[in-house]
């Protein structure tokens, strides 16, 4: 059938819980056809490749001058569905977290083999560490060893890659890893643009990619002022929240804003004036990755925000998103969890 927009989520702890979207109405031409919620009917269809077991090439970007159709079938494991575990090398929980996510996220997949980082220089010759190699070496893997157990040693021994802060067997961020390794993903696919290719072209855009609308409504006239921001993830207090509904409406719930010190002055009016303010989805990504704030501040006190959120088995997007009049807002609001 149709391919639909998987969604992942993740925790501001070193957990995180993958999801996958369900049917969509409409055919995005973006990615192969099929079932997008196995990642191993595709290693078979659209982009096959050599299991480890045959001849498994370590760098990815000779992916392509070592693959055999007749190889793959003829050697490979019929994989389970489960895909690998991944050894703890020493809190690195938050690894893994994210790791697993990648590894399950179709579409993720797709566009990492899709991407002709095997006609370009690699990364690897210079800095001796290609993110594209390691993260497509390491997802091939998993998805061909299942049962078995994967270490992510390529990914631990190069933590200074992603950020200066991050340590070797320190307890660190699942949320921030993740946006320092789509960041560093975001500069690796930049490198393999032409002229002629977009930002929009971008694999992170393309599979993580949204984009939130702030709006300010003047209570004096009615006027509405719009701002517009990128988003690859979306942040939910859950202090006061026990699912992932209640946390989506508390986001995009309206706010009232009467302090007139902070003069807000219309520009429609020209008054200084009371606004309401309210977050909305102005497009909604292939993919939608919540992080849960489990962590508050108080002076210098933290505490962990420890209790159950629940997920629904479906999540439609539409009721966080502006309306369709102006065409702007994703076909397919509609996540299946799982």
């Amino acid at each position: 059938g149709p391919s639909p927009p998987p969604a992942s989520s993740t925790e501001s702890e070193p957990s995180k819980e993958p999801a996958n979207c369900p049917q969509e109405e409409e055919k995005d031409e973006r990615w192969p056809h099929g079932d997008y919620n196995s990642p191993y009917n595709y290693s078979r269809r659209d982009n096959e490749f050599k299991s480890p077991g045959s001849g498994y090439s370590s760098c990815t970007h000779s992916w392509s001058k070592h693959w055999s159709p007749k190889e793959t079938s003829r050697n490979e494991d019929k994989p389970t569905g489960v895909g690998a575990g991944l050894e703890n090398l020493g809190n690195t929980c938050f690894i893994n977290a994210v790791l697993q996510c990648f590894t399950h996220t179709v579409p993720f997949v797709l566009g990492l083999r899709s991407l002709n980082h095997h006609e370009k220089p690699c990364d690897r010759d210079m800095e001796s560490f290609c993110l594209l190699c390691a993260l497509r070496d390491h997802i091939e893997l998993s998805l061909h060893s299942s049962g078995g157990v994967v270490s992510p040693t390529k990914i631990f021994d190069n933590l200074n890659y992603f950020s200066s802060f991050f340590q070797r067997y320190q307890q660190e961020d699942a949320h921030e890893f993740l946006q320092c390794l789509l960041d560093r993903l975001e500069s690796c696919c930049s490198k393999l643009k032409n002229d002629l290719t977009s930002i929009d072209d971008c694999l992170v855009k393309k599979v993580f990619g949204g984009r939130l609308v702030s709006r300010l409504c003047c209570c004096n006239c009615g006027h509405v002022s719009s701002t517009y921001e990128p988003l690859n993830d979306l942040s939910l207090e859950i202090e006061d929240a026990d699912s992932l509904l209640t946390a989506l409406e508390s986001f995009t719930k309206v706010e009232k804003i009467e302090d007139l010190e902070l003069n807000f002055r219309c520009e429609n009016c020209k008054e200084q004036v009371s606004v309401e303010k309210q977050l909305m989805l102005d497009q909604a990504p292939s993919v939608a990755t919540f992080h849960l704030k489990r962590f508050k501040t108080e002076g210098t006190y933290i505490e962990k925000i420890d209790k159950h959120v629940d997920f629904p088995l479906e999540l439609d997007l539409q009721p966080y998103a502006v309306g369709n009049e102006r065409n702007n807002v994703s076909v397919a609001t509609i996540y299946k969890i799982t």
